[in-house]
């Protein structure tokens, strides 16, 4: 009897042939075994991220002091930075897509940083929530909470993110690399 490595397994005959599925024995490619991202994503989402806090923080700073005297400087800083900021933010949501498969899925599965993972997912589906309503809500009642609202979880998203960065690091001591590929082979039924 011939026993299959492991990384092959044998599916149910399908039509007088058996399908072998195989995973890759090649080295994973960007460091899959300890989760993290590629040096050009992951230096584009601390850029990205920088460039949010950055412009969010300098935007409440510039509105805060647009009614002072010379206020129509600090007006139209503060219009620049919310473009900025906006800019960004379309920015970061393409990246925060591009995430879901190549970290955010991964790293759920192998049960890594689960918590600040889930904060970091919520606070972010928050931060476009929050953005959203900026952007079309109407009603002047409403816009003070949603602004406070997006405030706050921006703070925190800032500093969850280097709490959950530092808890990569320190929670992952390697393992088995993850799949990388999987290739299919139809073999002919031997008798």
């Amino acid at each position: 009897m011939q026993v299959a490595p492991d990384n092959l397994r044998r599916a149910r005959p399908l039509l007088g042939t058996f399908v072998d599925i195989t995973t890759s024995a090649s080295r994973p490619i960007g460091r899959a075994t300890r989760l993290r991202l590629e040096p050009s994503l992951r230096w584009t989402v601390y850029g990205v991220v920088a460039a949010l806090f950055v412009s969010g923080a300098a935007w409440i700073m510039a509105d805060a002091l647009k009614d002072d005297p010379g206020g129509d400087a600090w007006q139209l800083l503060a219009a620049n930075l919310l473009m900025i900021h906006g800019g960004a933010a379309m920015a970061m949501l393409v990246i925060f897509g591009a995430l879901f498969p190549v970290h955010i899925r991964r790293a759920w599965r192998v049960r890594k940083n689960r918590l600040s993972g889930s904060a970091m997912v919520t606070l972010n589906g928050l931060l476009i929530l929050t953005a959203f309503g900026l952007y079309y809500a109407g009603s002047e009642l409403i816009r003070p909470w949603i602004s406070g609202a997006h405030i706050a979880a921006g703070f925190a998203l800032a500093i969850l993110t280097v709490l959950h960065i530092l808890l990569g690091r320190k929670s992952f001591g390697g393992g088995p690399p993850l799949p990388t590929r999987v290739s299919l082979r139809i073999q002919p039924r031997t008798k």
